[in-house]
Order: structure tokens, then C-alpha cells, then sequence
């Protein structure tokens, strides 16, 4: 009960922040479009969207002002933010009137009513599938789903607590602008509790934002229901986004970022607005801000290219968009510069690093390193399981052959700015490929042979509108050969009508429902299978460090036992007691009483986390018998954790 009320009150808290943001955003789209002439033509939907990719840049940009001056807090980050919303939208329905305002929706709602039925009842559907199928694995363990996301937390806590961020500790080459995000959304209610939980559980309503912004964008692009259905369901296929977002890591708010973009591009909003895209993405994740920043580059190129009447408006505008995203990362080159004594130089060079050229024998690297080197395992795995397991099924379908088809596929009515958005899936899915195969040919740049696998996250919403795609290529290809099915087997069409075969059987929700409910089946196996694996701790170790944060003084000596694992994180949970002196202890198998005691009187420990079952029956007997020890959490018999105070 208690992880349902953790649930629900994070999907509180995350739509109330983001309900603010977008609100604030649109303060500023408002006071553009005022002095605009060109209309924008957005629905309700889209433009709070839109404003949510203005806000969330605008509110990082004002939060790392906030962390020069180490005044981030409730006050300064969260309130001014509610008042302006709520000020602004009370202007806003004081300007339309009230009774015109709900006249509008509600003559709206009676006139779209089936419509609107058929799209709450496709993005219910959607959710309901996502929470069934997720919620099992998230809610077996009260442990967070990664140990990168201990360290998220402990920031988030660190900079609520402090009004600034660990600087010393985090370090200049990675912007936190997750860890202001996250911290922005909590500071309404910023409790140790609050924080890990929203930590834990929050990758369900950003899930949730994820699937209605891709809602918006294939309502644009695709007209029939079952198509976007199609779309909104294979987002739960993509397993190595749907295994990343689970874990709810910096990079999943950039990739929302990124989704917003193709909003933009498919609707009449300016395309310099893509200046907020770059600039917020770069500030929480610069590695997918560089894949959507080379993505975005190609894409203008070609326009460049092929464009001769707009060519100058081109080159214009995409130096606009290069020019704000520079001024929207000005606060982070001011905070390096301030806590790191860093100049934009020593910047500069450390970003540029990430394209060191390194030097290899070109013969021996191109035979070895695809299988042999770190990042490049996935290639080896890869190979193992195209002919033994069927996930290969998912990831050939999902990622090769479904997108690559829809290359081949011309829309015949293309309105708007489809063209354009089409034309902007085809060169994301092609730099997508070549990322994909750069260890083979860019075998000497380190950014591409360490993170070229994130492409597959940056390139979601590339593959899903290309597998619709594919799937409405597909469709009118069957409608053409059935009709001529039809024609020629007069007996077989008089059959057909008779018994609405055409309707039942080869109808599209059902060969969709099928192909989807399997293919999801798959994808949630694997899924599954991994989340699982990333719970390193168990619930005892996770209870102990609950009542130590609640209870125990901060500058404490705790004793803890030391996490052995050859990943460097392997004591992540700790993290979460950077209030505290830890001291790490590997006793175990036959280490007498008297040595143990020795260390904790040494260290002058006030707490011990120890789990007896690591020792021998001669130390645990000596450790009952000794009346030192006061239980806190757990008890002394039990194989679990145990928390004790030493008196």
C-alpha cells in the first residue's frame, strides 16, 4: 500500500510541475505570437506541449543563475514560477471570459465527441498495458531500478538541502541540469522519502507525457485511428528505451526534448524554437544533444542543398538556432568558469576530448576491436543471439527492416509540414544506421566507440513514425490486393459479404492487436528480465538507510559493510548517506569478534549495518551475547541487514 501511495503521489507532483512549466512557457509564446502576424494554428495539446520545451529551458536557465548565488530553494525556484502560472492564467480566462471559454469546449467536445472517445480510449489502453506490465517488476523491490539513479538521488538531496549542487563532487564535464529538474519538481514537498520515491516511481508519468507527445505528433502525421494505436504501442517495443526509461536517468528527459522537436517541426511554431531543444538537452545530457544537434545539422544541410528560392532564409535561420542555443548554456560556462576556474577554453578542450583520434593498427582494429573492445560487446551479443534467441526478432523488425521500409513509402497527400517531418525521419534513420556500424569505420573516435548504442534511445521517435510508416504502406498494399481479389473470384466476394469475413477476420484492429500484443509480449520478457537485474540491494539494506536518514544525527560514524563488485558503483546505496562518516568493513568468514570490535572502537562507530549470515556461528554467538548492541531495524536471526546502535 505504502509504494501505491508513492506511486500516486509522484504522478501528483510531477503534473503539477509540469503543468506550471508549460504555463510559464506559454507566457512567453503568448507574448511572441502578440506580436507576431503569422498564426500558428496549434490545438490546445500542442501548444501546451511546445510550452513545456520553452519552460523547462527557461526554468534551467534561471536555476543555474539561482546556484551562483546559492539560493536554490522553494522560494526562489518553485514559488515565483506558481505565482506567475497562476496569475497568468487567470489573466487568460479573465480576457476570454469564463462562460465564452467552457461555451468553446463544450461545443467542441459535442461536435468531436466520437472522435475524442476513441483517442482517450486509445491513450487508456496505452497507459493501462504500461502499468500492468511495468508495475510488477518496479514495485517487487523497494531498491531503485539502477545504481546510477542513487547517485541522481543524492544530488536531487544535496541541492534541496543546500540551495546549490555538489560541484566539488559531480564535476564540470557533465551539466546537472537533470539534478535542478529533479530537484525543481520535489521542492514543494523535498522529505528523504518524497525524494527516493519520486526517483523510483517517476519513470511512470514521464512514460506516460512520452506516449501523449507521440500522440500529438502521429495525430498529425497519420489520419487513421488504428495506425496511431500502432505508433503509441510500439514505443513499448523499443526494449533499450523502455529498459533506460524504467530507470528514469538523465537521459530521459532529454529524449522527451528531442520528441518535442518533431512537434515543432510539424506545425507552423518558428523553427528557431529549436534553440530550446539544443540548449535543454545539452544541459541535461550533452551526449544526446550532440546525436540530435549532428541529426539536425544533416537535415539542414540538405535543405541548404536542395532548397534554391529559401536557400539565404535557411542558412539565416539555422544560424539563429546556433546562435540562442549558445546564449541559453551561457549560465553553465559561467558556473565552470566560477566553481572550477575553468575558461571557455579549458572547456572547449575537454568537450573535444570526446573526439580524441587514437591511434590503432587499422588491420588488427578493424578484425578485432567490433568484438573485443568494451563498448562494443553489444556487437558480440549481438551475433549470439541473431540465430539462438527471438529477441533478435525485436530488434531486426523494430529498428532494420520496419523503419527501413518506410524510407521507400511516398505519402501521396502529405499536408502541412509532413513533408518536411518526413523528410526529417529519413536523414535521422540513416545517421542512426551509420552510428550504429561506426565502430567498424570510426574505430578511432572515442565518442562513437563508447556511446554510438545510445543512438537507439535518440533515434525512438525516428523508428516509431517510420514503422507507422511502413505499417500504412503495408495496409494500402493489402487493400489494393484484396479489392483485386475480390473482382476476380466473384463466388469468393459474395462469401466474404455474406459472412463479413472482410470485416471480422482480415479486418486491421485484429492483424494489429495480434502482431502487437506478441511483439509487446517479447519486448516486456526482456524488459523485465533486466529490471530485475538491476536490483543490487535488497529490502532490509534499503530500510536500514531510510531509518539512519530519518533518525540518526548527520556526522554520525556508521560502520558499513563494503559492497564488493567489479562495477565501481557497487555500493551506490550509500550514496544516500552523504550526510554521514562511513566506514567500510569486509569481515566475513572467519574473522573473530575481538578484531571486529577492535574496528568499531577504533572508529569510534556509533551505527553498524551488518548482516550476520556472513560470518561464522562462533562470531554471531559472541555478537548476540554482547549487550552493546541495540537493534534498530531488523532482527538479529534474520539472513537480512540489520541496523544497530552501539551504546
Amino acid at each position: 500500500m505504502t509504494l501505491y501511495l508513492s506511486l500516486i503521489k509522484t504522478y501528483i507532483i510531477f503534473i503539477l510541475f509540469s503543468v506550471i512549466i508549460s504555463i510559464f512557457g506559454s507566457v512567453f509564446i503568448y507574448i511572441y505570437q502578440k506580436h507576431s502576424k503569422k498564426k500558428w494554428n496549434l490545438t490546445l495539446l500542442e501548444y501546451g506541449i511546445i510550452s513545456y520545451a520553452v519552460g523547462i529551458l527557461i526554468y534551467i536557465f534561471i536555476s543555474y543563475i539561482l546556484n551562483l548565488f546559492e539560493i536554490f530553494n522553494f522560494y526562489t525556484a518553485y514559488l515565483p514560477f506558481l505565482i506567475i502560472s497562476s496569475t497568468f492564467l487567470l489573466f487568460i480566462l479573465k480576457k476570454k471570459k469564463i462562460r465564452n471559454t467552457l461555451t468553446q469546449i463544450k461545443r467542441y467536445l459535442s461536435s468531436n465527441y466520437k472522435s475524442i472517445f476513441i483517442h482517450i480510449l486509445i491513450l487508456f489502453i496505452i497507459y493501462l498495458f504500461q502499468f500492468i506490465t511495468f508495475w510488477i517488476k518496479t514495485s517487487e523491490s523497494s531498491a531503485l531500478l539502477a545504481r546510477d539513479t542513487y547517485y541522481w538521488t543524492k544530488h536531487v538531496l544535496y541541492l534541496n538541502e543546500n540551495g546549490i549542487v555538489n560541484y566539488s563532487e559531480h564535476g564540470s564535464t557533465y551539466p546537472w541540469g537533470f539534478f535542478l529538474f529533479c530537484s525543481g519538481n520535489i521542492l514543494i514537498s523535498n522529505s528523504f522519502t518524497t525524494t527516493y520515491f519520486f526517483m523510483k516511481f517517476a519513470c511512470f508519468p514521464f512514460l506516460n507525457f512520452y506516449i501523449l507527445v507521440m500522440f500529438s505528433i502521429s495525430k498529425r502525421v497519420f489520419k487513421k485511428n488504428a495506425i496511431i494505436f500502432f505508433c503509441l504501442f510500439s514505443i513499448l517495443a523499443q526494449i533499450f528505451f523502455i529498459y533506460r526509461t524504467m530507470m528514469f536517468l538523465s537521459s530521459s528527459i532529454a529524449l522527451l526534448l528531442i520528441l518535442i522537436s518533431f512537434l515543432i517541426l510539424l506545425t507552423e511554431t518558428p523553427n528557431y524554437l529549436l534553440c530550446f531543444i539544443i540548449s535543454a538537452t545539452f544541459l541535461i545530457n550533452p551526449v544526446y544533444s550532440l546525436y540530435f544537434v549532428i541529426i539536425l545539422a544533416f537535415y539542414y544541410i540538405i535543405k541548404i542543398k536542395i532548397s534554391n528560392r529559401n536557400r539565404i532564409l535557411i542558412i539565416k535561420e539555422s544560424l539563429l538556432i546556433m546562435l540562442l542555443s549558445i546564449f541559453f548554456v551561457v549560465p553553465y560556462i559561467l558556473s565552470v568558469s566560477f566553481f572550477y576556474s575553468k575558461d571557455l577554453i579549458d572547456l572547449f578542450r575537454t568537450f573535444s576530448g570526446l573526439f580524441e583520434i587514437q591511434n590503432y593498427n587499422q588491420l588488427d582494429t578493424l578484425v578485432n576491436a567490433p568484438l573485443n573492445s568494451r563498448p562494443n560487446k553489444f556487437l558480440l551479443s549481438l551475433s549470439n543471439f541473431i540465430f539462438y534467441d527471438i529477441q533478435f526478432i525485436l530488434y531486426f523488425g523494430f529498428i532494420i527492416l520496419g523503419p527501413g521500409l518506410g524510407l521507400f513509402y511516398k505519402k501521396r497527400k502529405l499536408e502541412g509540414n509532413s513533408r518536411k517531418i518526413i523528410n526529417f525521419l529519413k536523414v535521422g534513420y540513416v545517421i542512426m544506421i551509420l552510428v550504429l556500424l561506426s565502430p567498424f569505420f570510426l574505430f578511432s573516435i572515442s565518442f562513437f566507440r563508447v556511446y554510438f548504442i545510445r543512438i537507439l534511445e535518440v533515434s525512438v521517435p525516428f523508428l516509431i513514425l517510420l514503422l507507422g510508416l511502413t505499417f500504412e504502406w503495408g495496409l494500402s498494399v493489402f487493400g489494393r490486393v484484396w479489392e483485386k481479389i475480390k473482382l476476380n473470384h466473384i463466388n469468393l466476394k459474395k462469401k466474404v459479404e455474406k459472412t463479413e469475413f472482410n470485416k471480422r477476420v482480415l479486418s486491421l484492429p485484429f492483424f494489429l492487436i495480434i502482431f502487437m500484443f506478441t511483439s509487446n509480449l517479447l519486448a516486456y520478457n526482456y524488459t523485465s528480465i533486466n529490471i530485475r537485474s538491476r536490483y543490487y540491494y535488497d529490502d532490509s539494506l534499503v530500510e536500514c538507510v531510510f531509518f539512519i536518514n530519518r533518525n540518526i544525527e548527520p556526522e554520525s560514524n556508521i560502520a558499513v559493510y563494503e559492497i564488493y563488485s567489479l562495477s565501481q558503483h557497487a555500493g551506490a546505496i550509500y550514496y544516500l548517506l552523504y550526510k554521514y562518516n562511513l566506514e567500510y568493513y569486509q569481515f566475513i568468514g572467519n574473522t573473530s569478534f575481538n578484531d571486529f570490535w577492535d574496528f568499531l572502537q577504533m572508529n569510534s562507530i556509533n551505527n553498524l549495518i551488518i548482516n550476520l549470515s556472513s560470518f561464522d556461528q562462533d562470531f554471531i554467538d559472541d555478537f548476540s551475547s554482547n549487550s552493546t548492541f541495540n537493534i534498530l531495524v531488523g532482527e538479529s536471526t534474520s539472513s537480512d541487514f540489520t541496523l544497530y546502535e552501539i551504546l
